[in-house]
């Protein structure tokens, strides 16, 4: 499987924006026609970008239910906006409008997911707190694990969409459990190279681009490049290092995540060993010395007939706690690859690196970017 960074088909861009939404400034090569611009909120938008048409969306029986029982929310005005890109050939050249809608909605998923994960994380804890019992404890913690893998398999999915250069929404849409595997399996060998993380595969779907890209970009001195470089460096290895966890997680619970999502049995750990003992069974699951649980998986074999796997899932707190930091992370990468993906195709950008860390740069660095960012 061969990984690509986003690009642009006849034009290498740069853009440069802040994580708040104040202030985005967007930059042009000689041959591109998009305007050199800010934007002040997310109520303007630029006519070389996007026209958009809005409607109010309201009804007679919304209306009477709320005047029945009024929300908080009940008092904002709900817009639809239709959004008419600059340029088609390429939102379709990276993945068309439906994996651009996708990756604009990253944000709001990757915020249900850490919400289900918190929520699931403090149900266990409480449980532990209380003594609560094995039983309870080992099925809150099935649940972290599950709300874990939820989030992993989020990543996961965008990963293998973005590994190609066609088919990206198709690629989204049909991710299983094998394009799951190879795409983990590839991040682990990534984790192994030596190297500066942005030359990592793995990494290149995140639109940082590369040192030659920035360097050549029209309008920018030599220190301003350099500030660009380092500040781009400073993402690929944060995101290099917060996928660690998640490539552990997936290489030790892939099949038992699975198993609480499709209604396979899983036996409490205390009646697998008894006494009395369940049989067969309980001869290849020792004794862990901690809560855990047993999940029973059924495959088929290459031979013929089916292969029934017990793999045990331990339940004391180290685990549950590495499983929600995976799921944390996995749900963080989640939201920082669509976002990327989503600001590159909307402004036309084949690079794009996001300046929330501006503070870690040296201060002649920081100075540099910043004669740029508010010139």
């Amino acid at each position: 499987m061969r990984r690509v960074a986003a690009r642009s088909a006849a034009k290498t861009l740069l853009g440069i924006h802040r994580e708040a939404p104040e202030l985005e400034r967007v930059g042009r090569t000689k041959d591109s026609h998009r305007a050199f611009g800010r934007r002040r909120g997310v109520e303007r938008k630029r006519d070389s970008h996007a026209r958009a048409s809005c409607a109010r969306i309201a009804g007679g029986a919304g209306r009477r239910a709320a005047s029945e029982r009024r929300r908080p929310h009940d008092d904002h005005v709900q817009f639809g906006f239709r959004v008419s890109h600059h340029d088609h050939d390429y939102v379709e050249s990276r993945g068309g409008w439906e994996l651009y809608t996708h990756l604009r909605a990253g944000g709001k998923r990757s915020t249900f997911r850490r919400h289900s994960l918190t929520r699931a994380t403090g149900l266990y804890r409480l449980a532990w707190a209380r003594d609560g019992g094995d039983f309870e404890r080992c099925g809150l913690a099935l649940l972290v694990l599950q709300r874990a893998a939820l989030a992993v398999e989020d990543l996961g999915g965008v990963l293998h969409a973005l590994a190609e250069e066609t088919d990206h929404w198709k690629r989204l849409t049909s991710t299983r459990i094998p394009e799951l595997d190879s795409v983990f399996s590839e991040a682990r060998q990534d984790l192994g190279l030596s190297g500066p993380a942005r030359d990592c595969p793995t990494i290149a779907p995140f639109c940082l681009g590369t040192a030659e890209q920035i360097e050549g970009e029209p309008g920018w001195s030599p220190a301003q490049s350099g500030a660009a470089n380092a500040l781009a460096d400073l993402w690929a290895e944060r995101w290099r290092k917060q996928i660690c966890p998640v490539v552990d997680f997936w290489e030790k619970h892939r099949s038992a995540a699975k198993s609480t999502m499709h209604g396979y049995p899983i036996i409490a750990g205390r009646h697998m060993l008894g006494p009395p003992p369940a049989g067969p069974m309980a001869e290849h699951i020792p004794d862990p010395g901690v809560p855990f649980a047993v999940v029973l998986s059924t495959s088929q074999k290459a031979a013929g007939g089916l292969r029934t796997e017990l793999t045990r899932v331990r339940c004391d707190p180290p685990t549950v706690e590495a499983m929600n930091r995976a799921g944390r992370a996995a749900a963080d990468l989640y939201r920082d690859l669509c976002l990327q993906q989503a600001r590159s195709i909307g402004a036309g950008c084949a690079v794009m690196i996001p300046t929330s860390m501006l503070e870690r740069l040296s201060p002649s660095q920081q100075t540099a970017m910043r004669e740029k960012i508010d010139k």
